[in-house]
């Protein structure tokens, strides 16, 4: 009586070494530097503030909610961790979160609206991947939720050629016991 399991989330598994070599990479090396790529540890408590009023934040990928640990407790590599600004003011971010010594999972990033056509979320996981690679780490994770279809489309675009592996991870839910309260698996 379980019901169909629905697909909750695409995943990605690739080498970072794939990240520093892919072929849109060139296009970062040309471009001119008007984008500047911050470690997120020296973003101010003053930036960090105005970025949980900011109206173009979406709620689930708010960097105060990713900064310290991920959902799921695993911890930051602050060294992994950006802010994309330009003209000095935060445009976008990026958190890294240690998976075990050698797999790295790049748990959020997002890129202001209006500059998501300019690809800069790829600039950021290009440095990211430098970065990883600094630190001796081989391997990276990124998963997308369905929800997030621009997204998903996006990553199919530009991790699928890169990924070692990709998967699709489904859930499904049935009430077990109805008493004073409800038991889910």
């Amino acid at each position: 009586g379980w019901p169909q399991p629905p697909l909750r989330m695409m995943l990605f598994d690739l080498p970072v070494k794939n990240l520093t070599t892919a072929k849109w990479v060139e296009d970062f090396k040309q471009q001119q530097q008007l984008w500047k790529i911050d470690y997120w540890q020296n973003v101010s408590e003053f930036e960090r503030a105005r970025l949980q009023r900011a109206d173009w934040v979406p709620e689930e990928l708010a960097p105060v909610k990713h900064q310290q640990q991920a959902m799921d407790g695993k911890p930051i590599i602050p060294g992994l961790c950006f802010a994309l600004r330009y003209e000095d003011e935060i445009v976008g971010w990026h958190f890294t979160h240690k998976l075990d010594d050698q797999t790295i999972r790049f748990s959020v990033s997002y890129i202001r609206p209006d500059l998501q056509q300019d690809l800069l979320l790829l600039k950021l996981w290009y440095h990211a991947g430098i970065e990883a690679e600094k630190a001796g780490y081989i391997k990276a994770r990124l998963g997308v939720s369905i929800r997030h279809k621009s997204m998903m489309q996006f990553c199919e675009r530009f991790l699928s050629p890169l990924a070692e592996r990709i998967e699709y991870s489904k859930g499904a839910f049935k009430l077990l016991l109805a008493e004073e309260e409800a038991v889910w698996v």
